[in-house]
Parts: C-alpha cells; sequence; structure tokens
C-alpha cells in the first residue's frame, strides 16, 4: 500500500508512543487510557506503520527508528509503542488526518471533544483496542 497523502484508510495501522511508564503496564502487557490523552490543541500525533501492501507493518527496525529519530527529540526516550488499527478512530466520533511533517508517515487523530469526561471514555475505548509493544533492549 502506498501511503496516500490525502487520507488514512481503514486498513492501516497506527503507533503511538510512549514516553511515560505510567502510560502501559509491563506486568500485564497493556496499554493505559492516559496514553491517549490529546494535547491542548487537541491534534493527537500517530505514526501509519503499515507495509506495501497491507496487512502486515513495515520492519520493526524502521518503525523504531521513527521513534529515535523523531519522537525523542521532543518527548524523551521512548519506551514503548501502543499500535491500533486505524479502523478503531471513526466509531469514537474521530478523524484521522495524514499530516506529513516531520515525517511522512505521520498522522493525527482530530475530532477531540472538549469535555474531559467524553475524552476520558474516548480514551478508554482506544486504550482497550490497543496492543501494547516494548521496545526492545538495543
Amino acid at each position: 500500500m502506498t501511503l496516500d497523502p490525502a487520507r488514512v484508510a481503514e486498513v492501516e495501522q497506527l503507533a503511538r508512543f510512549l514516553s511515560e511508564g505510567h502510560h502501559f503496564s509491563k506486568s500485564t502487557l497493556t496499554v493505559k487510557y492516559q496514553a491517549f490523552s490529546p494535547p491542548k490543541n487537541l491534534r493527537f500525533s500517530v505514526f501509519r506503520i503499515s507495509s506495501d501492501p497491507p496487512p502486515g507493518l513495515i520492519p520493526e527496525e524502521d518503525i523504531w527508528s521513527i521513534a529515535r529519530d523523531l519522537v525523542e527529540r521532543t518527548r524523551g526516550p521512548v519506551l514503548g509503542r501502543a499500535d491500533l488499527s486505524a479502523s478503531n478512530i471513526a466509531p469514537e466520533g474521530l478523524r484521522l488526518e495524514p499530516a506529513p511533517m516531520p515525517h511522512p508517515r505521520h498522522a493525527n487523530i482530530v475530532g477531540w471533544p472538549e469535555e474531559r469526561e467524553k475524552q476520558k471514555a474516548i480514551k478508554k475505548a482506544l486504550a482497550a483496542k490497543a496492543t501494547l509493544v516494548l521496545r526492545p533492549p538495543t
């Protein structure tokens, strides 16, 4: 699958890189809902990690190089990632927008409600559908 610069397909896989230990549990290998807290501008950053063609992922080393080269510059060491299917976004009333800066695989989850309680319900739903992938030792 060639990345469509105009839209993110529902079959694509997404990764949210995790830089904070309280965003996941190593003992239960689960993502906590706090990992999906949108920033003040309500543009939640993710990366498109699907291979070409789907349904696989791009090589793990490529995924972790995105974390190392882009995410760690602003958020510190990446400890893991929350993988999620793009098909899980729309049912929560959200949209995916490609945002190829700073990287062609970058996208934003948008359409978040302003109300914190509504955000919390969405964050819990996304976390329940996410898969935790711990960063391999270097």
